[in-house]
């Protein structure tokens, strides 16, 4: 499998299961980059695909909701074609992505699956 790195994520914020409106930071610490919140846990995520770059088949333990904020992109698990503003819920499903002519930018909210139902979406090769 050829893997084409064009693309750039960046962590813009991270919830443990129990945020709480009063703490001084009511973020949960980062202390490695990856694509699989604990289970409840949520994490949001911007994703800078350059033209034509796409992702290797994956899938996340974790239900992603997602809005195109520019740009166009594939969502090839039923080939689906997506613009800016399109949104998208990739329910923990094999899936890979492949930005458009003019690259994209995608906005990610990541929540992590049941313990019970991590074991059916192992991880990605980003982890």
């Amino acid at each position: 499998m050829r893997r084409v790195i064009t693309g750039l994520v960046h962590e813009l914020w991270r919830l443990d299961d129990q945020p709480s409106a009063i703490a001084a930071d009511p973020t949960a610490p980062l202390t490695q980059p990856g694509f699989a919140p604990a289970t409840a846990h949520t994490q949001w995520i911007l994703t800078q695909m350059g033209a034509g770059a796409y992702t290797p088949m994956h899938s996340t333990p974790s239900v992603d909701y997602a809005v195109v904020v520019s740009g166009d992109v594939e969502l090839e698990n039923g080939s689906v074609q997506l613009f800016a503003g399109d949104t998208m819920l990739v329910n923990a499903v094999q899936h890979t992505w492949r930005a458009g002519p003019d690259g994209c930018v995608l906005a990610t909210v990541l929540v992590g699956l049941r313990e019970d139902e991590r074991g059916a979406a192992t991880g990605t090769d980003f982890d």
